[in-house]
């Protein structure tokens, strides 16, 4: 800094700064320096020497700077502005972090909130077809049973003297730990297989496959009528839970409770898995089902005559009218 001072560089303005000759609040210019002695009189302007440096933010009002002034201004600037980017962009880091897995299979029903009241696979979907995909989920419970039961039935010995309407006696306790494990891969636009396995249930621990099928959202021909056609029909087949009613939506699907609001499931459970196809028609607000299955939990080659296919249908309404108004309507 010129002038007839003692005080002629950063440095020296550093130590005007820490002795409070000078405050940084006010914008230091050259009637500054004077009025505060920094400077003994006004010359002709003030220019900024270097050497030294400034450890906190200030504003100067000078005719001039020395280079090497001017390189230590915009060191500290670039520092600065570094800091700032630093900070921001951990901000914006941590906004973008989510504990949320991100949607990559299309037309599917997650497998946690996401799901709550979402009853069949959406038709309309927002996730993007970017290529082969492959997603992984699982589910866990771990419930706790506190019931108890008794009867007033008659004493029914049998041979050996064993009363046969005597109750098992139980207490509370906790269940087996039950999982599910959820495999679905994107094969093609609007196209994708899923497969359900449990890795363990109530009453058994070794895991099996609950089901396993192809829906079928999209031409997998780039045919204009095949397209139009597909804007409203899905295809579904394969071994998979079916679609009688809407109470199995909303049960405990062995590891996976989130969707039911009691956790345990109705005595008369509308539940079960068969080797079949299902065809939606749908539109928006409507949709028409028509299905036939193997009429069998499990597919079979045994006991021909006592084996007959299946049929089901299912028709009806459901709109979205506002956030908190939804009617639906299935038969």
């Amino acid at each position: 800094m010129s002038g007839h001072s003692k005080w002629h560089s950063i440095k020296h303005k550093k130590a005007a700064i820490d002795s409070k000759q000078l405050d940084t609040k006010d914008v230091i210019d050259e009637d500054k320096l004077v009025s505060s002695g920094v400077l003994s009189r006004k010359k002709s302007g003030v220019k900024l020497l270097g050497g030294g440096a400034l450890k906190s933010k200030v504003s100067l009002k000078i005719t001039k700077a020395s280079k090497a002034a001017q390189q230590a201004v915009d060191s500290s600037a670039k520092t600065e502005t570094a800091r700032t980017q630093t900070d921001s962009s951990k901000e914006t880091l941590a906004k973008k972090i989510s504990t949320v897995p991100v949607m990559e299979i299309q037309h599917l029903r997650p497998a946690d909130q996401r799901g709550l009241n979402v009853f069949e696979t959406p038709k309309t979907d927002t996730v993007p077809y970017t290529g082969f995909k492959l997603a992984w989920g699982a589910a866990f419970t771990q419930q706790f049973q506190g019931l108890q039961h008794s009867n007033t039935a008659a004493v029914r010995n049998d041979a050996a003297g064993v009363n046969q309407n005597k109750l098992m006696p139980i207490a509370n306790g906790f269940n087996n730990a039950v999982a599910n494990l959820y495999l679905d891969g994107q094969l093609a636009h609007g196209i994708r297989v899923s497969m359900t396995s449990y890795l363990s249930a109530r009453h058994h621990n070794e895991a099996w496959v609950k089901d396993g099928y192809l829906l079928v959202d999209a031409s997998p021909i780039d045919f204009a009528p095949l397209n139009v056609l597909m804007r409203y029909v899905t295809v579904k087949a394969g071994h998979f839970e079916v679609n009688y009613g809407d109470g199995h939506f909303r049960r405990t699907d062995n590891g996976n409770a989130l969707y039911n609001p009691f956790v345990g499931n109705y005595v008369m459970d509308a539940f079960t898995t068969e080797v079949g196809g299902e065809v939606y028609v749908h539109d928006g607000w409507w949709q028409v089902m028509g299905g036939v299955t193997n009429g069998e939990v499990r597919g079979m080659i045994l006991n021909p005559g006592a084996r007959a296919p299946a049929f089901l249908g299912k028709a009806g309404i459901d709109k979205q009218f506002t956030p908190d108004l939804r009617v639906r309507l299935m038969g």
